[in-house]
């Protein structure tokens, strides 16, 4: 895609109800597909521009020409393709004709987002496997550096020559084992450069090194990077890719030290600190390495993005212009949260707004944040305006919030202006630490329709079992709930009956609950001259779905079965033939039968798992 059709495209995109997704379109602006896409959509006229799309309600979609920003939108828009020009002249509401629209160019980014994420997605999961299968990742690794424009490409020496013949070496044996990888992907944008990049960040986090960011766009087979356009810092962290293995760490500096020639004098310097730092290497690595990716890319630079926690998702996210004055070296070190990630992407005005309430704790200016680091500030933190991040975050710091430039001329004479920034950026940085931890889940209730423990606990059991690692949090109570059947139920039609009258009465008295209803019941089996047991468990969802399962079954003994056909209720006949007390609120009739192998909580809880699965996992019961 041109610069000019990316430009365009992206004044089109710059409409508010793309603000969500500002990330997703961004990234799909890098891809040759967008312009043509968009273009398409007026090829559709009146379906287009006559009517919303009908997934508008569903993306609670929202336009007004009275915003400047919709109405720059809709003006690029019209200078994007002349047929939205030339329908908006018959249109009778410009409002109405463009609302309608935007709804399909949202409905179309979102779709497209989808169809892109899940394609990266399937290519890190494939590259990871090949990895891992062909135990490559230290040739992957090494041929970054020989794909990327010799890192000591200025150096002449023996010991170099033969770094680059076995670099090349092994960027050949890398190249056979990426090259069914790039025919596979091909088809879906991707190119080469795009693999071999991905293919590189994973390598090198399958080493045990850090986490690099990485975003899709490259152009097929780019020339070297011109290497004049890195610092000597940035060259010399990112030498380790010569001799990389596992584990990636700073042994390569070690190494470098103890010989005699530790190369020029302006290197030395970052040698020794590299050799002595480990965790400053792992962190000027990732940025210089990302940066080194960035240069196969002929576009204007952006934000990089960071690897999802998730190891199947390469990309997911990238920070918002405004919040890029996080973007400073010791706020990069902290982990990319799902919770950090949530917070600058949905609640991004409310981060800008905390950030504001760093100088203005009480809607006053307060200057304590300039003078005094902040309290929980550790030895550890850094800050520094020899360092390029931390600088760069200085002056998006000044242009975010102006109090920094209304008050440095009065405090710099009396404190420096390392500490000026120092201070401000400890209290930044306790905040973005802060808005990376996870936050409490909201506690769900669920009701038990009945006081017995047995059944409480059963339930309790399975809910926990059922959302086990889905960040869910609940609360149980058990209730009398009326079964509105026979004390002891006979049949499953009966049986199922007593479970979901128990489950409806506690949501009817519960409401915005999950309500749960257990009823054991019995089936007397004339025709084979036995009586079985088991029971219906019914759960009705917060939004009122409902699902019902069922336990196993087993037959109870002949003496119980004579009982229970005098109209005795199982759990009374179970303490009638057994010598027991109130045995169906402990181990149960089965417990009996078991010798405690299976008590009752156990038999019910397996079923209340199954009655949760909907809920728990609800995109494979659509």
């Amino acid at each position: 895609m041109a610069a000019a059709g990316r430009d365009a495209v992206r004044a089109v995109l710059g409409f508010r109800a793309a603000e969500k997704v500002r990330g997703r379109a961004e990234e799909l602006a890098d891809t040759s597909k967008l312009e043509e896409l968009v273009r398409e959509l007026s090829q559709h006229g009146e379906a287009v521009f006559g009517r919303a799309h009908p997934a508008s309600q569903a993306l609670m979609f929202s336009f007004d020409m009275s915003n400047g920003r919709d109405a720059s939108a809709a003006a690029a828009a019209s200078v994007f393709d002349p047929r939205v020009a030339e329908a908006k002249k018959r249109a009778s509401s410009e409002q109405v004709f463009f609302f309608n629209y935007f709804s399909h160019v949202i409905a179309l980014l979102s779709e497209v987002f989808v169809e892109n994420e899940k394609v990266l997605s399937e290519l890190a999961i494939s590259l990871r496997a090949l990895l891992r299968v062909e135990q490559c990742a230290q040739r992957v690794a090494q041929a970054m550096w020989f794909w990327h424009g010799h890192l000591d490409g200025e150096e002449n020496s023996t010991e170099a020559a033969e770094r680059r013949t076995r670099a090349k070496k092994l960027a050949q044996q890398a190249r056979a084992l990426l090259d069914p990888v790039h025919a596979r992907f091909a088809a879906h944008g991707l190119s080469s450069d795009d693999v071999d990049t991905l293919a590189g960040v994973l390598a090198v986090e399958e080493l045990g090194g850090p986490r690099a960011a990485w975003r899709p766009g490259r152009a097929e087979e780019l020339p070297y990077v011109d290497l004049r356009s890195f610092s000597t810092q940035e060259k010399v962290v990112l030498k380790c890719l010569v001799d990389c293995d596992a584990p990636f760490d700073n042994s390569f500096f070690v190494k470098q030290v103890s010989r005699e020639q530790q190369g020029m004098p302006r290197e030395r310097a970052w040698i020794e600190l590299y050799a002595s730092d480990a965790t400053r290497f792992r962190q000027d690595f990732a940025f210089a390495f990302s940066k080194l990716l960035e240069y196969k890319f002929k576009m204007e630079p952006r934000s990089l993005v960071d690897p999802d926690d998730d190891d199947t998702a390469p990309l997911k996210f990238s920070l918002p212009e405004e919040l890029r004055v996080f973007e400073f070296s010791a706020a990069k070190a902290l982990p990319s949260t799902k919770a950090w990630r949530r917070a600058v992407l949905s609640k991004k005005q409310s981060v800008l707004g905390m950030i504001e309430k760093l100088t203005r704790p009480g809607g006053k200016v307060d200057l304590a944040v300039f003078r005094d680091p902040h309290p929980e500030t550790s030895s550890s933190f850094t800050f520094s305006l020899a360092d390029v991040c931390d600088r760069d975050a200085a002056i998006r710091a000044e242009s975010l919030d102006k109090t920094l430039t209304k008050f440095k001329p009065l405090l710099v004479p009396k404190i420096s202006e390392s500490t000026f920034y120092y201070n401000y950026f400890s209290h930044l940085f306790q905040l973005r630490r802060s808005l990376g931890e996870p936050g409490k889940p909201r506690t769900t209730r669920v009701i038990v329709g009945s006081r017995n423990p047995v059944k409480v606990n059963a339930a309790k059991a399975g809910f926990l079992s059922a959302f086990d690692g889905l960040d869910k949090r609940f609360e149980f109570r058990g209730i009398d709930a009326p079964s509105g059947v026979n004390d002891q139920p006979m049949g499953d039609a009966e049986t199922r009956k007593g479970a979901m009258n128990r489950a409806e009465y506690c949501r009817t008295k519960n409401p915005g609950a999950y309500a749960v209803g257990i009823e054991g019941g019995l089936f007397d089996d004339v025709a084979n001259g036995v009586v079985e047991c088991f029971a219906w468990i019914a759960i009705i969802s917060p939004s009122g779905e409902s699902n019902c399962t069922r336990t196993a079954t087993f037959n109870i003994p002949p003496a119980l079965a004579s009982l229970v056909r005098k109209g005795i209720e199982l759990g009374r006949a179970d303490d009638i033939v057994h010598g027991t007390t109130n045995q169906k609120q402990k181990g149960g009739t089965v417990g009996t039968l078991t010798m405690g192998q299976i008590d009752r909580t156990q038999y019910y809880a397996h079923a209340v798992i199954l009655a949760c699965a909907p809920f728990a996992n609800p995109v494979l019961h659509i």
